[in-house]
């Protein structure tokens, strides 16, 4: 068993990425990245007959990025999975007051509802003719036939390659975002559905417990040992939407953990002061307001009495 510290909050991944969920988003992200791939070469083609178009190739280029984004996620998110597999759930001795879980509900409704909306696009996309081809106007179609017949040549209603390999650019760079979206919407799902009924953080009458960063920490600390805990919103924009949370545990000993987990909480801050308060009132508590206040004001510590 190996006890190795691991990176603050790598365990957040733990429990997300199984084989059957990798192998979905990592299809997806394989499929967006061919897709752009063939864009840019057909944009490439549609720029030697005449029709570049740099906008096409920022495009592009977004959607490469995007698809290798996720892809280090994933790959990041496994790693990190495989080496916490025997990583001990939190325990304690007496039954918790409050649990601190992934507030699933409308995030979750939401990034499932974004994947299938990527997933009508694509289809949408695939449907579009003019998308694949440039239509021509069947009365041109017959003045070209009569020509051929005459022996003329139709040069001049002839359709413009350059102009079908970019509309082909066009639809396989709407195919390779759709690709994407998907991935990146099922990833969060996913990872909302599997941790749903897993406690990150929860306290008890007598100590807290967490989800524990390494192999062989029992997850779980008596009160007497807790100096301050701090919570923390990631990546937010305060008012508008939070993307994830954090705690950090410091003991009287100078021992710091870090717990992070995705999306919001399923209890306020209020509540957890609530229970602070009867539970471990000497504990310094950092943006974990009685008053619930978004810009994290800082409860002093204080002598139980």
């Amino acid at each position: 068993m190996t006890r190795e510290k691991l990176e603050p909050g790598e365990y957040r991944f733990l429990r997300a990425f199984t084989p059957g969920y990798l192998a979905v988003n990592s299809l997806l992200v394989a499929l967006g990245v061919s897709l752009a791939v063939a864009a840019l070469i057909f944009q490439f083609a549609a720029g030697s007959a005449g029709r570049w178009s740099w906008e096409s190739l920022l495009v592009i280029a977004l959607a490469l990025l995007m698809c290798a984004f996720i892809a280090v996620v994933l790959a990041r998110g496994a790693g990190a999975d495989r080496r916490l597999t025997d990583t001990p759930e939190p325990t304690g001795d007496d039954p918790s007051l409050i649990e601190v879980r992934p507030k699933v509900g409308g995030t979750l409704v939401l990034h499932f509802a974004w994947s299938l909306c990527a997933g009508a696009f694509a289809v949408h996309v695939l449907r579009r003719t003019d998308l694949w081809r440039v239509e021509v106007d069947p009365q041109l179609l017959q003045v070209r036939r009569g020509l051929e017949f005459a022996g003329a040549a139709p040069s001049t209603f002839e359709v413009d390659e350059g102009e079908q390999f970019a509309r082909i650019c066009s639809g396989l760079t709407a195919l390779s975002w759709s690709s994407w979206i998907a991935a990146l919407g099922m990833m969060v799902a996913a990872w909302l559905w599997t941790n749903r009924r897993r406690s990150f953080v929860w306290f008890s009458a007598h100590g807290i417990g967490y989800l524990p960063s390494r192999v062989g920490d029992r997850g779980y600390r008596d009160w007497a040992d807790i100096a301050s805990i701090e919570h923390a919103e990631l990546m937010e924009g305060r008012a508008f939407w939070t993307t994830g949370h954090e705690f950090i545990i410091v003991t009287t000993a100078g021992e710091k953990t870090v717990v992070r987990m995705m999306c919001g909480l399923s209890v306020p801050r209020a509540a957890m002061a609530a229970v602070l308060d009867d539970a471990a009132p000497h504990v310094e508590r950092i943006d974990i307001d009685p008053d619930d206040n978004p810009w994290g004001d800082v409860v002093p510590q204080r002598k139980r009495s």
